[in-house]
């Protein structure tokens, strides 16, 4: 059987809401379960399955901040991706390095 990997979607704006989803069918519905801490799917045989999701600590601020240094760029949900200037990343990476020191690796030249 193959492999397919699915994600929910935020309806308005397309944005991913979970992480990538490892399954052998095609999801055709998914809820969150209402302690937040999972989701439900349905696949296209009818099969049901609770996907646990991890636990994390960091603000939404923070985690808006994480995904800017991954991606070298800010998100504007009106006008799409946009490349920053370098200084306001490295004043980000130095602020979450700070506050999250066993995530962030530093090395020496």
């Amino acid at each position: 059987m193959r492999e397919r990997n699915s994600t929910c979607l935020e309806f308005r704006t397309g944005d991913p809401l979970t992480p990538w989803l490892r399954c052998h069918s095609r999801l055709e519905t998914a809820r969150f379960l209402p302690d937040g801490h999972g989701i439900v799917t349905m696949d296209d045989l009818g099969r049901a399955r609770i996907w646990e999701l991890p636990e994390d600590d960091k603000s939404v601020e923070d985690l808006r901040d994480l995904s800017r240094l991954l991606i070298g760029e800010t998100l504007a949900p009106a006008n799409g991706p946009s490349q920053p200037e370098t200084d306001p990343l490295r004043i980000v990476w130095e602020r979450l390095r700070a506050r999250y020191p066993g995530a962030f690796l530093s090395f020496e030249p």
